[in-house]
């Protein structure tokens, strides 16, 4: 199969390839009040249909972000670890653990999203629990890519992304999610 669609579905937006000043996505509303650009929401939507066809009642608690809302939540971060009495070169070192700096986060491309199902509200009311020990993120791991999402940060690929975030996943379009996928990278591998 042959990638065709001519879309920018690999953009890499990560701490060191920060997003262009002048890309804009073409948002579309998929779920509440959550966004996501207009061809990776058609997608989004599919998925969380077949998920829903297979038991699971998925829900986005993050979708697209403006570098001005990475900002606010960064800075949040970095004060909260400042009221903890650090200095603020390393309460900033230690919020980027926590919160993509402004500029760095997918969340900008309106490509990527955060995933959880209603059982895992349940139990937890944040994202840092054992997402991975649900029957939900297994069908999502086994089933992402057939909608063209990977999961961009698993835990196994920790100490290469820096990010530990199961429910973060992030489209690229059938044909690169099938190869990543079935390769075993992750996107800066890719």
């Amino acid at each position: 199969e042959e990638n065709i669609s001519g879309y920018d579905e690999l953009i890499l937006v990560n701490p060191t390839h920060f997003i262009p000043e002048d890309y804009e996505p073409e948002l579309e509303t998929v779920q509440g009040k959550y966004k996501l650009d207009k061809k990776a929401a058609a997608s989004a939507k599919e998925l969380l249909k077949g998920a829903k066809d297979a038991g699971f009642d998925m829900q986005l608690c993050s979708a697209y972000r403006t570098v001005a809302k990475s900002a606010e939540l960064y800075e949040r971060k970095v004060n909260q670890y400042i009221s903890a009495g650090y200095d603020e070169a390393t309460a900033k070192t230690e919020a980027a653990k926590w919160v993509a700096p402004p500029g760095t986060s997918e969340h900008h491309t309106g490509l990527a999203m955060d995933l959880v199902s209603s059982d895992y509200w349940g139990y937890y009311s944040d994202l840092e629990h054992d997402y991975d020990k649900f029957d939900s993120f297994k069908w999502m791991y086994e089933h992402c890519a057939e909608y063209g999402f990977i999961q961009r940060y698993p835990t196994r690929k920790y100490l290469l992304t820096g990010w530990d975030e199961p429910w973060h996943y992030r489209f690229v379009g059938r044909y690169h999610a099938k190869k990543i996928h079935d390769s075993s990278l992750f996107l800066e591998e890719y």
